[in-house]
């Protein structure tokens, strides 16, 4: 299937008056498993064929089984979970597709609606491939916590896997270079969390501090949603574990050595890159660039949300 010469895919959505139109673009045998889909997609957009069409038009989706949910506290290691998992025979990866974070986003849509969209989405970024439609897999944005509700609405039978690190080591990463959505100073509403502007002029102290309010949001909310037969993967897990052990968490297991042996030179990669840089534990790095300011934000903002985190979900501390 990887062959076919043109892959029109969903690309963006635009709300033009009470129409929602959704673009799809030629991807030239770029797919949604790739981690980096989105920043491809981007660089391909110039020139490319693409069509226009109300988002109700497209295909009602397939009989697909609900996806499994990867929901992350942001820069801790769901790139590479979600590198690990595209290696699995039959899984249909979704890796933070544009036009399911323009779905979340987009105001005016009733949830009904809303929910009929993502199926369709979902159905979508998968028809070209039937063979990894058996277990598809939606990886979403970290934001995307705050929109559980309508993701389990949309998907009733599925499972969660909630992906996190020490809140030191993410701060300090988003401290160092910002999110897109951060720096934009945008987050959901839902979030309840003050309107975040000129997020990099902010003096270092602010920042620390709108950072660790926002993880302790994220924590409280994920800890809130995961019901019984939910997983959670720590970065200590993702970087050190056998790849079994993280496998069974997603529900998923190996059918043979070629898998184990494309898991493992995925591994060995940066998640991040795209142009073979080896994976470099960062863990002792940032949690030394973490200043003593930094520390006290996140002791008192985000400390309690993570240790209840840690006990609700068994997690060693």
């Amino acid at each position: 299937m990887r062959g076919t010469a043109r892959t029109f895919l969903p690309d963006r959505l635009f709300a033009i008056g009470d129409d929602i139109l959704v673009r799809r673009l030629d991807t030239r045998g770029i797919f949604p498993d790739r981690p980096h889909f989105g920043a491809a997609l981007d660089r391909l957009r110039p020139g490319a064929p693409l069509d226009l069409s109300p988002l109700d038009a497209l295909d009602a989706p397939p009989a697909l089984p609900d996806p499994l949910l990867i929901l992350h506290m942001t820069r801790c290691g769901s790139t590479a979970l979600s590198r690990i998992a595209a290696c699995i025979t039959g899984v249909g990866m979704v890796s933070e597709a544009p036009a399911v974070a323009d779905l979340l986003r987009l105001d005016g849509l009733d949830d009904d609606r809303r929910c009929d969209a993502l199926r369709r989405l979902l159905g979508a970024m998968l028809s070209d491939f039937p063979d990894r439609q058996a277990r598809p897999v939606l990886r979403l944005p970290s934001w995307a916590v705050w929109h559980l509700p309508l993701l389990r609405r949309a998907f009733p039978q599925a499972r969660m896997v909630a992906v996190v690190r020490d809140p030191i080591e993410v701060a300090v990463s988003q401290l160092r270079s910002p999110s897109a959505w951060l720096a934009a100073g945008w987050l959901p509403a839902a979030a309840g969390l003050p309107e975040v502007t000129g997020f990099a002029g902010m003096p270092a102290a602010e920042r620390g501090r709108m950072v660790a309010a926002i993880l302790a949001g994220w924590l409280d909310t994920a800890c809130q949603a995961l019901r019984p037969g939910d997983g959670v993967l720590d970065h200590g897990t993702l970087v050190a574990a056998p790849a079994e052990e993280i496998l069974t968490v997603l529900g998923l297991a190996l059918s043979g050595d070629a898998e184990a042996a494309a898991i493992a030179a995925e591994r060995r990669l940066s998640a991040k890159s795209d142009d073979g840089a080896p994976f470099r534990d960062d863990r002792g790095e940032k949690q030394d660039a973490a200043d003593a300011g930094l520390r006290s934000a996140i002791a008192a903002i985000t400390l309690p949300a993570w240790q209840q985190f840690q006990t609700m979900t068994g997690m060693p501390r």
